[in-house]
């Protein structure tokens, strides 16, 4: 979700470094505190500023549907063929992947302190998780792995200092 929001704004880091093979250019996280991604993600360096975003590990929900023609619990393998272009000789591999139509439980925490533009945090995080459908989880997305959706069953719970202290 950082990355993209960075893509997007284009404030990532880039830092350049000769090798033998030239100038090679590498992306990295932006140090930037004053931007979407720097007050939502946090940075480290100089100005560091911790996360106000939580993102707690997904369970798998118990509102899935019965899978079928899976290979483990709930996870089913996928064989695919490259193609070797000199040779022509073929090369399977065997993925594993979650089932399509799998749902998760997720979970995320937003702490907002005085400081802070709270509607710009809430803001970034709705258009982070716009981005993430628009794009994919995981690896091998450009294979239409890691496609997700988010539907939200329940609107911002706020919590004050006061319910913390009860």
């Amino acid at each position: 979700m950082r990355s993209l929001v960075e893509l997007q704004d284009g404030h990532l880091t880039i830092s350049t470094k000769n090798t033998e093979r030239g100038i090679v250019k590498s992306y990295g996280p932006t140090k930037n505190p004053n931007t979407p991604a720097g007050m939502l993600f946090g940075v480290v360096g100089d100005d560091q500023r911790p996360s106000r975003l939580i993102v707690r590990d997904c369970k798998f929900s118990d509102k899935n549907p019965e899978f079928t023609n899976i290979d483990l619990p709930y996870t089913e393998t996928k064989t695919e063929v490259s193609i070797d272009r000199i040779t022509s000789k073929a090369n399977p591999r065997t993925f594993e992947r979650v089932p399509a139509g799998a749902i998760f439980d997720l979970k995320m925490v937003l702490n907002i302190f005085d400081e802070d533009n709270e509607e710009l945090l809430k803001q970034t995080v709705q258009r982070a998780i716009n981005l993430l459908e628009d794009d994919y989880l995981g690896g091998h997305g450009s294979r239409g792995y890691g496609q997700i959706i988010f539907k939200i069953d329940k609107d911002w719970t706020e919590k004050t200092i006061a319910d913390y202290q009860k």
